[in-house]
């Protein structure tokens, strides 16, 4: 009998199982290593940081779960970018706020029962178990549920969270594409639509992104409009931190048959982008007054 099993028979209490056969290392589709609840006890045993052992192993497997904690909380606000309509959004962190009471009353009671080591492992076991669980069921969320937004849709597989460097993203029908570029040191973000006459070009060589957090917000993004007469433009939006000046969101306009227009809108702490109302919202600094792109479409 290993040492978990151990563990969990000195709590004396009917346990769910605690065997994951596989979690969502990334949100996007894409499952990763197999995940095993034992394994990652004994890698606690194995870590430095917890080599005193005991109830050490219960605290490691909390703080792996909050690491995981962390892309739950990107992947619920990279996913409400998708929503168009408030009361979605706030419905989204409405149903994260639920689950974390339910997951920390639940693990809570077995770190509880009997309140002696073997229980304070059990309950890092059940906050790492059911924290990677919520994890994988995102998917759904992510991967698979969208709004029918009218005026302005991001168009998920053509957009990219964090740096772009690298990245290549091409729609044949649509006749768009975007990539970076490094010449001379510098790098540029380049944008190419069959739709207009001129081929877009950022420096973003002082460009940083940000990696995770529920703030992250950075990165490119395509979207399409529709218009009254069921015409497509495109717009895409380039958001990244300026390492001498701050936030910095560039927007630009894919007009068929026109030159495109360009919009930047800089900020000092964050510039936080939304689709509502046809178009973008854009939160200047936490500023109340909003901004919208394009104007016209401000409702």
């Amino acid at each position: 009998m290993g040492p978990m099993s151990v563990a969990l028979k000195a709590a004396s209490f009917v346990a769910p199982p605690l065997f994951v056969s596989v979690f969502l290392a990334m949100v996007g589709g894409a499952f990763a290593d197999r995940f095993d609840l034992n394994d990652a006890y004994n890698s606690c045993l194995d870590a430095p940081d917890y080599a005193l052992g005991g109830a050490m192993a219960g605290d490691c497997m909390i703080d792996r779960s909050a690491e995981i904690d962390q892309q739950i909380n990107t992947a619920l606000a990279q996913a409400a970018k998708k929503f168009c309509r408030s009361a979605d959004r706030e419905a989204i962190k409405a149903s994260q706020a639920a689950w974390l009471n339910y997951r920390d009353s639940y693990c809570t009671l077995i770190q509880n029962s009997p309140g002696n080591t073997g229980a304070w492992i059990n309950g890092g076991a059940c906050y790492l178990d059911l924290t990677q669980k919520r994890l994988e069921s995102l998917i759904f969320l992510t991967d698979h549920a969208y709004a029918w937004c009218r005026g302005m849709q991001l168009l998920e597989t053509l957009s990219h969270f964090g740096d772009p460097g690298g990245v290549v993203r091409r729609d044949e029908e649509a006749g768009i594409a975007w990539s970076v570029r490094e010449v001379a040191g510098k790098r540029f973000l380049e944008v190419s639509a069959s739709q207009t006459s001129l081929e877009p070009a950022l420096d973003i060589t002082s460009c940083r992104y940000c990696s995770s957090g529920a703030d992250c917000s950075d990165g490119v993004f395509l979207f399409s409009s529709e218009d009254d007469a069921g015409n497509l433009s495109h717009r895409v939006a380039h958001l990244c931190t300026l390492e001498a000046s701050g936030p910095r969101l560039d927007m630009i306009e894919l007009v068929p048959s026109e030159a495109p227009s360009r919009t930047t809108l800089d900020a000092k702490r964050q510039n936080e982008w939304m689709i509502e109302g046809g178009g973008l919202r854009i939160v200047v600094d936490g500023n109340d007054n909003s901004q919208y792109w394009p104007e016209a479409r401000r409702h």
